[in-house]
């Protein structure tokens, strides 16, 4: 079962990856949808293992360290977001010093508190990460009083306005607004999927016998959506989809592989780094045009995942490196 919605989570990754390679046509339409039904199914997966059949939600203990893991990987993404900006200034005869202070205006920090927007723009797929945090926060509140289910019955309710909130700022705009933030963010999107999955976890519902008509209807409704309203972060039918996925995923309960098992963290790792590997190979060719724009557009992708995977190997390569190295030593000392 975890094996299975650990190799969808990475197969979403992948979408996400190019989707913000903006390929053109068709297959970018394609991609954009498969992108949006990506997060909600990461967010309904976390909901669905922070609950357990035994104890119940999750002790605040396992909750914050947790949070811990995710405040070292924005550590980690905006030190190197700040290398990006370095090289960036450095290339464009830019002060580095001005650009970091001009993010830190009043409007940006409260973008950041209030609606999850990372001040480094290039770290975007952070919005992800503080949105689980306020989520897991909430979370650790409402266990205090044994209230969780409380989120179950404001879900829907956050859910439908944030639907109703990006369809309005579309039609009124014309075009995917700018403030985006204002529906993509842990009230909107974070915690109704986040609860989605709490919930199933909790009343062990499996719809599998309807999942493949759900998806379907799911990914029909958000082609619609994105053919009538333009491209966002937000589609009622990618949710739909994404629950549905998710229940088909359930039911793989025969794959049992290490490489799968190492899907879910490679997932993780291409989502939080795609952006940022994606714009250094793009201030690469802005500043040397090593190939024509035709021949860029194709091949670009295809670059991107290729860093992208590596960087991944890369990264789940030290961390095993590291724990063999800890091993060792708590043997020594044992």
């Amino acid at each position: 079962m975890k094996n299975s919605l650990n190799l969808l989570k990475l197969i979403f990754a992948i979408c996400i990856v190019f989707y913000h390679c903006n390929l053109p046509g068709f297959f970018g339409v394609i991609f954009s949808v498969l992108a949006r039904i990506g997060v909600p199914f990461f967010f309904i997966v976390s909901g669905f293992f922070s609950y357990s059949k035994e104890n119940g939600v999750y002790e605040n203990k396992k909750i914050i360290k947790r949070i811990i893991k995710l405040l070292i990987i924005i550590l980690i993404c905006e030190t190197v977001g700040i290398i990006y900006y370095s090289v960036y200034c450095g290339l464009n005869n830019l002060n580095l010093g001005d650009y970091l202070l001009s993010l830190f205006k009043k409007q940006n920090i409260l973008k950041l508190i209030i609606f999850n927007v990372p001040l480094l723009g290039v770290n975007v797929p952070l919005w992800y990460v503080l949105s689980m945090i306020y989520v897991y926060i909430i979370l650790m509140l409402l266990n205090k009083f044994k209230l969780h289910k409380v989120l179950y019955y404001i879900s829907p309710i956050f859910l439908i306005t944030g639907i109703m909130l990006r369809y309005s700022l579309c039609l009124a705009n014309n075009v995917y607004s700018n403030d985006f933030y204002l529906f993509r963010n842990f009230i909107f999107i974070g915690i109704p999927c986040f609860s989605l999955g709490m919930y199933f976890k909790e009343n062990d519902i499996c719809f599998s016998r309807i999942s493949p008509v759900v998806l379907i209807v799911g990914v029909i409704l958000a082609v619609f959506e994105r053919l009538i309203f333009g491209d966002g972060d937000m589609y009622f039918g990618a949710v739909i989809a994404a629950v549905a996925i998710f229940f088909i995923g359930l039911k793989q309960t025969k794959l049992s592989s290490n490489i799968l098992g190492i899907c879910g963290k490679a997932s993780m790792i291409i989502y939080f780094s795609h952006n940022i590997i994606i714009s250094f190979i793009e201030l690469v060719y802005n500043n040397f045009h090593y190939f024509d724009n035709k021949v860029m557009t194709v091949i670009f992708p295809i670059i991107s995942l290729i860093a992208i995977l590596l960087f991944g190997i890369m990264v789940i390569g030290i961390e095993k490196i590291i724990n063999s190295i800890l091993k060792k030593k708590t043997s020594v000392n044992s």
